[in-house]
């Protein structure tokens, strides 16, 4: 406040004045055409525009929020390539309070109609390794490592 008190002083100004200190200040005055920063003529433009963004932004943001729920459903349900899973189902009609609960109903869907995109629930599958028989390179081995190898025997 103190600022526009040294620059425009304490009293009444024209407009003429006004722009006269703003000037000396190194400030800029904008001014809309018919008096005001947004022209009469243009406001309803500007609105018709605002809406059709926030329209925009809402449907995106819509697509979002789906694509992120059908995406947490996949991992959840265990899909092998959440991205190439995603891919198979259209996620349009998921919007909404219950948006989680449908994503979830459509990932089950798609468990069972693609199921090698899911990982198998059931007893790992036995590779014929032997855990444990680790047979180690004794010549890439320092000194210490090697006695203590072979103490270990």
């Amino acid at each position: 406040m103190n600022r526009i008190k040294q620059l425009f002083g304490d009293s009444s100004m024209s407009f003429e004045e006004f722009s006269a200190a703003a000037k000396d200040a190194h400030l800029l005055i904008l001014e809309g055409d018919e008096g005001s920063y947004v022209p009469a003529s243009r406001e309803a433009e500007l609105l018709g525009e605002l809406s059709a963004a926030r329209d925009a932004h809402q449907s995106e943001l819509s697509r979002i929020r789906a694509e992120s729920a059908f995406r947490q459903a996949l991992v959840l349900s265990g899909a092998h390539n959440p991205e190439l899973a995603m891919r198979a189902v259209d996620i349009s009609d998921l919007e909404g309070d219950d948006i989680y609960k449908a994503a979830e109903t459509k990932a089950a869907a798609l468990r069972e109609a693609e199921p090698y995109l899911f990982r198998t629930v059931g007893a790992p599958v036995s590779t014929g390794a032997v855990h444990g028989s680790v047979v180690t390179d004794t010549d890439t081995m320092s000194d210490a490592e090697y006695y203590r190898h072979i103490n270990l025997k």
